[in-house]
């Protein structure tokens, strides 16, 4: 039996599905930084009632500290996010990516992470930011924007003009 197996994945039989941007469920990018002001996180869900987007990072030129959580957000602006994936083939980025070998380590390493999901249950994570410079555009403007709406609705955002100790 192990022996069909094999020649079965040999010619393809194991496929992974061919996710499309259509398929996302969820998708987020992060980033740790040893200066905080630099770190943030970004994840945005669909959920029953439309998308919900999450973040903690901080904007305003890194001097306004933003976190809110499960912000309902525009179908308009989901689609932006989609078409960046597409264009820019986030999904076949994260699948093919390999960590790089490096012969040393750093223990103050600024370290990057995107991953999605998908309807079927499905999700693939890589030590990266693919589309960094798209994808962190996308999300710092959204952040702006909504961090706006939270705090002239009272809601949760921490408005920090120094860094945290």
């Amino acid at each position: 039996m192990s022996v069909l197996s094999a020649i079965a994945g040999i010619f393809g039989c194991n496929k992974a599905p061919k996710y499309t941007a259509d398929d996302i469920r969820s998708f987020s990018i992060s980033c740790n930084h040893m200066d905080f002001s630099f770190a943030y996180s970004f994840y945005i869900k669909k959920s029953e009632n439309g998308w919900l987007f999450s973040t903690e990072c901080f904007t305003d030129g890194k001097s306004h500290h933003t976190e809110f959580e499960n912000c309902p957000v525009t179908n308009e602006e989901v689609e932006e996010l989609l078409t960046i994936i597409r264009e820019k083939d986030v999904i076949d980025s994260l699948r093919s990516y390999k960590k790089p070998k490096l012969k040393f380590h750093v223990l103050d390493e600024t370290t990057y992470y995107s991953s999605v999901s998908f309807a079927d249950g499905e999700s693939i994570g890589a030590a990266t930011v693919v589309s960094r410079n798209e994808t962190e555009s996308y999300f710092y403007r959204l952040a702006e924007k909504y961090a706006d709406t939270k705090a002239e609705s009272g809601e949760t955002e921490t408005n920090k003009n120094s860094n945290p100790p």
